[in-house]
């Protein structure tokens, strides 16, 4: 006869790589604490490296109770090769965010010029926070404090490029934005072991060439403005760091985890708006003052930031970050300044000189290094 639940549940553990497990349990009496073992090591909270492939099905059922063997685990099997529409589908994606997070920084340069940076970043994280809100339901309340401390770093370096937008151009701002790509594999490396390859290190050196000719050049002297921005690297490095951990062990939880940061950071964004009239003594007049202050312009402008390059895109980049690792989803979004300049350049007439078209050469040159392998070719 064999023993029921819960030897005969099956635990889906959805991380890095490919992998069937199957526990066998022999001794009926040792079959909870076999399986409660069992999830403490596939626990995603636990000390496991994320090294360790562990994607797949664990399948526990009983084959002999009369044996008194304890239980064991089958050997792990080999990762299958992903097609060329999985392999390039998530590259595309980010690359796609990119152009449109280019805009941002037009965009935002635009406003800043009628609205404090406090309540632009208010209204357009609201606005994004309240058109995900529904996937909230669906949480995995597991994922809080992750998510949490994503929310919290991405709204510090969306607070760093608001004040930076106010004094230096958004090309500039985007270009500053790209050192997260050294950031992202730096932790990578410190915290998760992993090996950075010489491709890998040639196509930061291209990177921060690109990066330090646009920063370096054009005869003007580094600003507060220049400090700001610095808060976009290690603030959004962090976050691309973390959000690739959450979504390879919780792949399902796309929605659900984009809409908990946007509420994370529309409610910082919230706080710093009050926080701003608050020292300005104008609390109770905050909301007329911004509702007297929109027209037709500027509200179409924060519904295209709020739903367009926030909702839309963060739902984009972070699907895609289960199958990129957060070091080259860093190079990948180095074009987002290429793009920013491009905006700059068309839409505000920002000039695009021989150093930005080197730089951005540089940039454009390091992400195909790092995108593109002979076998995908």
């Amino acid at each position: 006869m064999l023993p029921t639940s819960p030897c005969q549940r099956r635990v889906e553990l959805l991380t890095r790589t490919p992998l069937k497990l199957a526990m066998q349990a022999y001794n009926p009496d040792r079959c909870t604490s076999a399986v409660d073992a069992m999830d403490d090591v596939l626990d995603p909270r636990s000390s496991v490296p994320d090294t360790v492939p562990r994607f797949g099905v664990v399948d526990m059922s009983v084959v002999d109770i009369q044996s008194g063997t304890n239980c064991g685990i089958a050997v792990p099997e080999t990762a299958p090769e992903p097609t060329k529409l999985e392999y390039w589908a998530p590259r595309v994606t980010i690359l796609g965010c990119c152009a449109l997070y280019g805009t941002n920084f037009v965009f935002g340069k635009l406003l800043a010029g009628s609205f404090d940076p406090s309540v632009v970043s208010g209204l357009r994280f609201l606005l994004a926070a309240l058109a995900l809100s529904p996937y909230l339901r669906q949480f995995d309340r597991a994922l809080l404090w992750p998510v949490l401390s994503c929310g919290a770093a991405t709204s510090v370096a969306y607070i760093g490029q608001a004040f930076a937008l106010q004094s230096i151009s958004a090309g500039k701002t985007g270009f500053m934005c790209s050192l997260s790509v050294i950031i992202c594999p730096l932790l990578e490396a410190i915290f998760d072991g992993v090996r950075v390859t010489p491709i890998f290190m040639a196509a930061i050196a291209l990177s921060l060439t690109g990066v330090g000719t646009l920063e370096l050049t054009g005869g003007v002297a580094p600003s507060w403005g220049d400090a700001y921005a610095i808060a976009q690297p290690l603030g959004f490095g962090y976050a691309y760091w973390r959000m690739s951990k959450i979504m390879r062990r919780s792949p399902t939880q796309t929605l659900p985890v984009t809409a908990a940061m946007m509420a994370t950071i529309g409610a910082i964004s919230l706080a710093w708006f009050f926080g701003t009239a608050a020292a300005q003594g104008r609390v109770t007049s905050a909301v007329p003052d911004v509702m007297a202050q929109l027209d037709a312009a500027s509200i179409a402008s924060i519904f295209y930031l709020g739903i367009v390059t926030t909702a839309m895109t963060s739902i984009g980049e972070t699907k895609a970050l289960a199958s990129v690792t957060a070091g080259e989803a860093s190079i990948l979004l180095t074009t987002e300044p290429v793009w920013a300049a491009f905006f700059g350049w068309l839409v505000m007439g920002e000039t695009l000189g021989g150093a930005q078209m080197l730089g951005g050469s540089c940039i454009i040159a390091a992400c195909l290094l790092n995108l593109v392998e002979a076998d995908r070719l």
